[in-house]
């Protein structure tokens, strides 16, 4: 991680300018670096706005601050995992260890279950691709607190490809085709614990 020169009694009332002058030098150098860390720097399209955000791991929830919300990391299960804090301390893990699933499946049945979500599931997103039909599909699904999973159910044409319905039964994600024949879905499913 680097370091940067400032010196916070530079410049003083009592030195002159020129005196003065090669460390308010190196204080403007080390302001410009240092606002280039995540963000757009100066003189650039964009500037002061955030190109990245680099959190290093807290090794504890940061203390509670009354009406402001805080964002952090913490290492859980050997990956860094991102937190929100509430003014009342209320942490809540906005990522989970495991909640991305990717992979292909060769859809041959008339109704196929492609993947299986964890019990404390609270919602999720699909994102399924037809490399024939060069479309990108995604199915967003969330919980309601009276009913579980709201059924969505979404229709994907392409060219030369039946058409897929994409569904839920119970934690089983399923897929059903309208028409006979071999289908190849290349899929990511992303989801949040609660």
């Amino acid at each position: 991680m680097t370091t940067y020169s400032f010196d916070d009694t530079i410049p003083d009332a009592a030195n002159n300018p020129s005196q003065d002058q090669p460390l308010m030098k190196i204080n403007n150098q080390s302001t410009a670096a240092l606002i280039d860390v995540d963000h757009f720097g100066f003189n650039v399209a964009n500037g002061g706005y955030h190109d990245v955000i680099h959190q290093p791991p807290q090794g504890a929830d940061p203390a509670p601050i009354n009406g402001v919300g805080q964002t952090f990391t913490k290492t859980i299960g050997g990956d860094q995992q991102l937190f929100f804090e509430s003014g009342n301390g209320v942490v809540s893990q906005l990522t989970a260890s495991q909640n991305i699933t990717r992979g292909t499946v060769n859809i041959t049945a008339a109704l196929q279950t492609i993947a299986t979500l964890p019990a404390d599931c609270v919602g999720m997103l699909v994102i399924q691709y037809n490399s024939l039909a060069n479309l990108c599909t995604v199915f967003p699904f969330f919980t309601d607190a009276s009913v579980g999973y709201v059924q969505q159910t979404i229709q994907v044409v392409g060219t030369a490809v039946p058409v897929l319905t994409c569904f839920f039964s119970g934690l089983n994600l399923q897929v059903q085709r309208s028409s006979a024949g071999d289908y190849t879905a290349i899929y990511k499913i992303i989801y949040w614990a609660g």
